[in-house]
């Protein structure tokens, strides 16, 4: 009898053990599938605030870009109210934006155009007998700059542009300038490298321009050289050269027109 009960006793517990793990077995199940719901909702909040976020930003830069496409605009009606202003209040200093050397009273036998409002400089008919290659000649110089020239020593030349006229010394016998292609060899051994090009003046005369780096004061300097024959109204033989060293846009530009306005004057 005693073994009987017994037998009964372990079979409830038995029951009841199972009952147990079946209920604790659903609700770890329960648990895990509230847990995947929460992840995946929790989840796509973080888009949705992700989304919003991008949004925000992209207005913030829209917003950002027409401030200043605003300022800008801004700015350039300012600039142009002022130039208007000052054009208004003050007449031109200059009748044209170019002026001529004919018009200069100088000594030279040409004429080439330069911007209003630089200086010139002759140095007219010397004979620098102490250069290379030049004893027997006469040179006359121009020089052009947008600055007050100076004559003050220094390292480089003159002045932004200039522009060398050679001929025969008439003090001397004989015809010391050389032929145009020795001369154009000589001023081409002058560069380190360089590019040859040929550009016209209004006139119809060609001339080689000569473009590249020059070794001065033991360092490549960037450097311009025009190189022309002409013969004046007296049938004299020139050979003239418009250089520029270190040349910046404007002066790059304002040598090529001086160039091409070249023109032999009482021809």
């Amino acid at each position: 009898m005693a073994s009987t009960l017994d037998a009964d006793a372990n079979g409830e517990a038995r029951i009841v053990s199972k009952r147990a793990a079946a209920l604790i077995a659903g609700g770890i199940a329960v648990a895990a599938a509230a847990s995947g719901v929460g992840f995946i909702a929790g989840r796509q909040g973080h888009e949705r605030i992700g989304v919003l976020e991008r949004r925000v930003n992209t207005l913030e830069r829209n917003a950002s870009a027409i401030e200043a496409e605003r300022d800008r605009i801004r700015a350039e009606r300012d600039r142009l109210e002022a130039r208007l202003a000052a054009q208004t209040a003050t007449p031109k200093a200059c009748p044209a934006d170019t002026l001529s050397t004919a018009d200069a009273h100088l000594l030279v036998r040409y004429a080439v155009d330069y911007p209003c409002g630089w200086s010139v400089l002759e140095e007219p008919l010397q004979t620098p007998k102490d250069e290379p290659g030049r004893a027997g000649l006469s040179l006359d110089a121009l020089f052009f700059s947008a600055l007050p020239i100076s004559k003050a020593p220094r390292d480089g030349p003159l002045t932004e542009i200039g522009l060398d006229s050679w001929s025969d010394d008439p003090s001397v016998d004989g015809d010391a300038l050389p032929a145009f292609d020795a001369w154009l060899a000589e001023a081409h051994g002058r560069f380190t490298q360089s590019t040859r090009s040929t550009v016209a003046t209004r006139a119809g005369l060609a001339v080689t321009k000569l473009a590249g780096s020059m070794t001065l004061f033991e360092e490549p300097r960037p450097a311009v050289l025009y190189v022309w024959e002409w013969t004046d109204p007296d049938g004299v033989r020139e050979i003239s050269e418009a250089f520029a060293l270190d040349p910046s846009r404007g002066v790059t530009r304002t040598i090529e027109r001086l160039v091409r306005s070249f023109r032999v004057l009482g021809s």
